[in-house]
């Protein structure tokens, strides 16, 4: 039986040699050839299938039924978990709603 949902993506994180620099130095960077990105990060989203959402599943429930659970509210989003990278200035607010959106 289902017992957990995940969701992912993948953020580009900032180049951490030019990071905070200016345009110009940006585009000399060595380690992201100017394009201000090196590497990639995982974004995730998890839901446990826990006994009331598996009962709306079984019940054929609509969707703001499963939105209006506690379980389902309470989860950290994707978007939460690509809020938390931007504060540790590991990725850019920008590529979050790119690949979120």
């Amino acid at each position: 039986s289902l017992r957990l949902v995940i969701a992912q993506r993948l953020v580009r994180t900032l180049c951490q040699a030019c990071v905070g620099k200016s345009t110009e130095e940006k585009e000399s960077c060595e380690h992201c050839h100017g394009r201000g990105y090196r590497g990639r990060r995982g974004l995730f989203e998890f839901l446990p299938i826990e006994q009331d959402i598996r009962q709306l599943i079984h019940d054929g429930a609509s969707l703001n039924s499963f939105n209006d659970l506690p379980s389902v509210r309470s989860r950290t989003t994707l978007e939460t978990f690509g809020g938390r990278l931007i504060d540790q200035n590991i990725t850019s607010q920008e590529e979050v709603q790119r690949v979120v959106h």
